[in-house]
């Protein structure tokens, strides 16, 4: 984990404390989606959201994970950045 007091407060200092620091991103893939027929979008909690029959669907993409130093911050930021 990172420590947030240790990341530095000038942009070009927050890059270079960027490239020195180890990254970690997680992807995960669902099998299964593979087999159904046109385009599949999948939440990872197998509803039916992104289902053009309104079925709920097995497998697909099921989720992303990313280090952050404070996820509820992160989530606050990605909120006002609109994703």
């Amino acid at each position: 984990p990172v420590d947030a007091a240790t990341i530095p407060s000038t942009p070009e200092e927050q890059w270079n404390f960027c490239m020195r620091t180890p990254g970690c991103i997680e992807v995960t893939w669902n099998y299964g989606s593979e087999k159904e027929e046109g385009l599949v979008y999948n939440t990872g909690n197998g509803d039916s959201t992104g289902t053009g029959d309104g079925k709920s669907i097995k497998g697909g993409f099921g989720h992303i994970g990313i280090t952050v130093p404070d996820v509820y911050e992160a989530c606050e930021r990605f909120k006002k950045l609109g994703c």
